[in-house]
């Protein structure tokens, strides 16, 4: 999956490999011969989440909302080694839900069962945002991000602070079960209680690490 010159393309994943030769050029509007699909890319996290490659799904995540973003279009396809979509007539709904979900995957809070999922990717000090997820009529979980950190709130009480990219993975009461490896490069994890105590550890791009209560 990670080789370049076959489906680990600048912007993944190819629908067919690069070094492929019968991979079509210059790429034609709705081609399953070689350009990056919207719906691959929607399809994405369910297996490489279920496989375990998390980090490796955030770049790809990261890859396709800056095309998006910058294309300002939600459109099928896009060439896989600039990041250009094909022209078409838009609106094409698979990529704005990629675009819907990529954006909570990586900086948001989901459930997952009876887990909750802190994807923390604190921006530059200066941006501040903001992901509320409403658990139940009176639960409601916060992500936020404020002086280039990430603040995890449940119910506007501060269960953790970092400046680190990471995933926390909590229960439903913010007790915290497990870490992964989100970033591309080994993470120098520094957690903030808010309770004031502080904890200390390192984990590596798609790793699972398993957390004991203090």
């Amino acid at each position: 999956m990670h080789n370049p010159a076959a489906f680990w393309a600048p912007y993944p994943l190819t629908s067919i490999a690069l070094d492929d030769p019968t991979f079509v050029r210059p790429i034609p509007r709705n081609s399953w011969g070689g350009a990056s699909q919207a719906l691959t890319a929607l399809r994405a996290p369910r297996w490489m989440e279920h496989y375990g490659k998390p980090a490796d799904l955030a770049h790809l995540m990261q890859q396709w909302v800056s095309a998006i973003l910058r294309d300002k279009k939600f459109l099928q396809q896009l060439d896989p080694t600039i990041g250009a979509f094909t022209p078409d007539a838009g609106d094409y709904s698979p990529a704005a839900l990629v675009f819907l979900d990529f954006t909570w995957r990586l900086s948001g809070v989901r459930r997952t069962g009876d887990l909750l999922e802190w994807n923390v990717r604190p921006p530059a000090p200066s941006i501040q945002s903001s992901y509320r997820l409403k658990l139940s009529a009176t639960n409601v979980a916060e992500l936020k991000y404020a002086v280039g950190q990430g603040e995890l709130l449940l119910n506007n009480k501060v269960l953790y602070r970092t400046n680190s990219t990471v995933r926390l993975v909590t229960d439903l009461d913010g007790e915290l079960k497990s870490a992964a490896g989100i970033a591309p490069e080994i993470t120098n994890v520094v957690l903030r209680y808010g309770s004031g105590a502080k904890r200390k550890f390192s984990i590596q791009p798609n790793w699972q690490l398993t957390i004991k209560p203090l």
